[in-house]
């Protein structure tokens, strides 16, 4: 492993260590204040039914967890023993119909999980409904920067809308 790589890897995991409650006074500009985002969450959303009638509401169970991965890309993984539930994650859906998008905002449990309900419009036409669910949780709060974990997920056709 190269000097740059090692430094590189032990400044994430340094970041990744902080403790939760870790902040800094604010600045008296917060001009400068800037987000480093570190991809460390697998987002999956599960409706609890396949097709839905217009103006029926969409339940969608969502689950956050923090995999085995490399979130620096640097080819070096921060493997924890088990797959973790991401508690206290800020998560929000978006359901595109018709050329609109409709959103439900929440926060994972200690499980990593919350449900959301998402209310299809009357009328709306009939096929596939696109979806797209984002988690994040600020991880640390410093002069000038916040460093934010961070997880995307996208389906070209989540649910349906037919009769």
């Amino acid at each position: 492993m190269s000097w740059g790589r090692l430094t590189r890897v032990t400044a994430l995991v340094t970041l990744l260590a902080l403790p939760s409650d870790v902040t800094a006074a604010p600045s008296e500009e917060d001009s400068c204040r800037d987000a480093i985002p570190v991809l460390t969450y697998d987002v999956n959303l599960k409706p609890d039914k396949a097709t839905y009638r217009p103006g029926s509401v969409v339940s969608i169970e969502v689950t956050v967890t923090r995999p085995p991965r490399d979130p620096a890309g640097v080819g070096d993984g921060i493997d924890p023993p088990v797959i973790m539930p991401a508690p206290g994650a800020s998560v929000i859906v978006y359901l595109k119909v018709a050329g609109l998008e409709y959103a439900e905002f929440g926060q994972t449990n200690e499980q990593g999980k919350v449900v959301l309900g998402i209310k299809l419009p009357s009328p709306a036409p009939e096929g596939p409904v696109p979806a797209v669910g984002y988690a994040y949780r600020t991880l640390a709060r410093l002069p000038c920067v916040d460093v934010e974990e961070f997880g995307l997920v996208t389906d070209p056709a989540f649910v349906t809308v037919g009769n």
